[in-house]
């Protein structure tokens, strides 16, 4: 799972709007598309506008106005996970280095007898389910379903080549077995 990065290229012709019948709807399309869609653009808004937006959202929202709404200046920002990459004008690169490694670490705490490498995401036998198979204990059960949701949510955000191992394997979070702990194993270690 090293492969954690995807380039997305913003319109060319993309002017933020500020024609709405009021500025509190502009600004909220404005941060809409920023905030919501990943969208690389320059953003009209100085630095002292988004303070006060800033606070009066913190404010609307019950949040003291020094807050725990952040705001991340520059061309660099960490936003669930992810590292929003827009050094590259008209693109974003979205990253998942530092969730990716956080996974792998998990996962090597539950099971650290676990080694190689693998040169798939997928095994061969990976839609092949034995229902004689001994199922998980509760601890390693609960540990297989968080790791296959954090990796579903790297899938979809940055790393698609997972996507069908991620997939089958979220198939089988209710009950999961040894063979299905093999095949998390496999995709641990691609």
């Amino acid at each position: 799972m090293c492969h954690s990065t995807r380039t997305c290229t913003a319109p060319t012709n993309y002017t933020p709007s500020f024609t709405g019948t009021s500025y509190e709807t502009s600004l909220a399309k404005v941060l809409h598309l920023s905030f919501l869609t990943h969208e690389a653009f320059e953003s009209p808004l100085d630095s002292q506008v988004i303070a006060t937006i800033t606070t009066q959202l913190s404010l609307k929202a019950g949040l003291k106005p020094s807050g725990q709404m952040m705001v991340s200046h520059g061309k660099s920002h960490k936003y669930i996970g992810m590292t929003l990459d827009y050094t590259t004008s008209g693109q974003v690169k979205v990253m998942m280095f530092d969730y990716i490694k956080e996974i792998l670490a998990a996962f090597d705490a539950v099971d650290p007898k676990a080694t190689s490498t693998k040169a798939s995401a997928a095994p061969d036998e990976l839609f092949k389910v034995n229902e004689k198979c001994e199922k998980l204990g509760p601890k390693l059960a609960t540990a297989f379903h968080t790791l296959v949701a954090q990796t579903l949510y790297t899938t979809k955000c940055a790393h698609s080549d997972t996507c069908t191992a991620i997939a089958f394997l979220t198939t089988r979070v209710r009950e999961p077995d040894l063979d299905d702990w093999a095949k998390l194993t496999h995709l641990m270690k691609y």
